[in-house]
């Protein structure tokens, strides 16, 4: 905008029409429609499927829990011989499985360690489908930085053309600057449409990551992440893990109280004898030996209690680093953005004044384009920094178990 009415200065005149029209520009720009990344988030969590599976398969797991902790089922035998003479037993018998050592408490267990699975499960999904959305949208929101940016110094480049012509024609300067304008000009052409090619890729690849096609002219904000104070939370791998131990206990608990007996009451009718007999039992089913299975089963299970507390182990130590690591990498990553949001603001004051100086005639083309040059090279940097900014963050809140959905 200012190398607008610098250059309609030059040429000793303000078209007005043109003059509303880049007002017009800027406001519908300023008003278009942008999609934060929290909104991407929440739109790939109701798009992708694997969210849905997920919490399908922690649905399963509570139910599983619900069936393992029920209590024992009430059975119920009738019969009816063809000689009732014959005695073969109750003709009628109810039976109430009752636990006594604890069985039942070790199967809820159990079942308690497979929805923590599946939760764990669960959370790990939204953290990969995350990052994945982060990643997009972090490409995303390059290549519009990119494309605009290189919009802004086709502009610059054209105008820095026409200016050029004009002193050229009057005689002020050699015709080989003209020449050098002209060839910077058609190079800025080419980049933009390099850019927008670029562009409608990452814009692909952003809707694929969100499950969602995006309206025409819709473009994502690209404003970077403000993670802020948020809850710590445990990591999804490590709480696999630590549902594994929790399985691998309780799997040892059963094996250890399947060597104990199983007492059910009854209540039996027999038709033996006049009156009919009733009357109730208490009944008792012992393995006496089982010919070391059960000794070789409680092994097995020790080992595999021991092997997931060493997994466990490993993996918290690894996680203690992979966090400091991201935390490191994050501060770069925001220290590098700063520097070059600072560099571009005096790269863009220094090309003001080149511009000024040229019209003027205290200085050559040359100088401007010069600047024109750094200042395209630090918002290119401004780009690639914001895009490793993000990165990071996503890189951080993976390390972290850090899932924005379930942020309030």
């Amino acid at each position: 905008m200012l190398w607008f009415i610098e250059y309609a200065k030059f040429e000793e005149r303000v078209s007005p029409r043109a003059l509303w029209l880049s007002i017009f520009g800027l406001l519908c720009s300023a008003h278009a429609q942008q999609l934060s990344l929290r909104d991407a988030l929440a739109l790939a969590e109701k798009s992708r499927p694997s969210v849905a599976a997920a919490q399908a398969r922690v649905r399963e797991a509570k139910a599983n829990k619900s069936a393992l902790g029920a209590y024992g089922a009430l059975r119920l035998e009738a019969g009816e011989g063809t000689q009732p003479t014959v005695g073969g037993g109750e003709d009628l018998l109810m039976a109430q499985p009752i636990d006594l050592f604890g069985k039942l408490s070790a199967s809820r267990a159990s079942g308690a360690a497979g929805v923590a699975s599946a939760v764990a499960a669960l959370r790990q999904t939204r953290l990969d489908l995350q990052a994945e959305v982060v990643g997009a949208y972090a490409e995303l929101v390059s290549a519009q930085s990119l494309e605009r940016t290189g919009n802004e110094l086709l502009d610059i480049e054209q105008k820095s053309y026409d200016a050029t012509k004009i002193r050229a024609d009057a005689g002020d300067i050699p015709p080989v600057e003209l020449l050098r304008a002209d060839l910077d000009l058609k190079r800025a052409k080419q980049t933009v449409a390099n850019r927008e090619l670029a562009l409608t890729a990452a814009r692909k690849r952003f809707e694929g990551a969100v499950g969602a096609s995006l309206p025409a002219g819709e473009s994502v904000s690209e404003a970077t992440l403000d993670l802020g104070p948020l809850p710590s939370s445990a990591r999804p791998d490590i709480q696999q893990l630590e549902a594994g131990v929790a399985s691998a206990r309780a799997e040892s608990n059963l094996t250890r109280l399947s060597r104990l007996p199983d007492v059910e009451l009854q209540f039996r009718r027999a038709p033996w004898g006049e009156p009919e007999q009733y009357n109730g039992r208490a009944q008792i089913v012992w393995n006496l030996w089982d010919w070391g299975a059960s000794t070789s089963k409680q092994r097995a299970a020790r080992s595999a209690i021991a092997a997931a507390q060493r997994d466990l182990e490993d993996k918290r130590a690894k996680a203690a680093t992979e966090i400091e690591a991201a935390r490191l990498d994050l501060a770069a990553a925001q220290s590098a953005l700063d520097s070059n949001e600072s560099l571009r603001a005096d790269a863009l004051a220094l090309l003001e004044k080149e511009q000024r100086g040229f019209q003027l005639g205290g200085n050559t083309l040359i100088d401007v384009l010069e600047a024109t040059r750094a200042l395209r090279e630090i918002e290119d940097a401004e780009a690639d920094a914001k895009l490793h900014l993000l990165r990071a963050q996503a890189a951080f809140m993976t390390a972290s178990g850090i899932v924005l959905a379930e942020a309030k």
